[in-house]
């Protein structure tokens, strides 16, 4: 059984072969892509595939937590959430990257009167190393 398969049925989320490819296309790629760069990328193997399709699996995905979103100035980009990290947006070259973090805070950890607190979700903008250099 695939990792993918795995992820989706302890998130009691049935299997299709769409979903698979979507989850599958996020646990490989490092990029943090936008819901039209998976489609664009898919769409090559599943000809029949819609953009509706990847939006919805997308949600879906991100109610069950299994993804994280990324919200720049431009666009929605998609993360698997294989570890914790803080995400790193370069102004200049639009790249994200994830930065480790040494001492995080889990939402288990925060109690902020009478909040629950879900999600965590930092997110840093900037110029990154290689876009820095003189």
């Amino acid at each position: 059984m695939s990792k993918a398969i795995e992820i989706l049925e302890k998130n009691k989320i049935k299997p299709s072969f769409i979903r698979i490819k979507i989850l599958e296309y996020l646990m490989n790629t490092k990029t943090h892509p936008t819901a039209h760069e998976i489609y664009e990328q898919l769409k090559k193997e599943i000809p029949t595939l819609s953009k509706t399709s990847v939006y919805l699996n997308l949600n879906l995905f991100l109610k069950k937590k299994i993804i994280m979103d990324l919200k720049t100035k431009e666009e929605q980009r998609f993360d698997f959430i294989q570890y914790e990290h803080i995400n790193f947006y370069c102004r200049i070259c639009k790249k994200v990257f994830d930065l480790p973090i040494v001492n995080y805070i889990k939402e288990n950890d925060i109690k902020v009167d009478e909040f629950m607190v879900e999600k965590i979700n930092i997110y840093l903008e900037g110029v990154c190393k290689d876009c820095g250099k003189p």
